[in-house]
């Protein structure tokens, strides 16, 4: 793994057409420029899932 999101995990990019708040069960939204800014990795702590 090159520092992505791993495959296991099936990331996913949405369609145009789609907004954040419109995730899919069992799902949590990611911004990438978030993780760049931040250094935000994974695994996340679960102060970060709950935020």
């Amino acid at each position: 793994m090159d520092g992505g999101i791993g495959l296991k995990f099936n990331p996913v990019a949405p369609g145009c057409d789609k907004y954040v708040d419109q995730c899919p069960p069992g799902s949590i939204t990611l911004y990438c420029r978030h993780f760049e800014f931040s250094n935000l990795r994974h695994p996340f702590s679960l102060f970060v899932l709950n935020v």
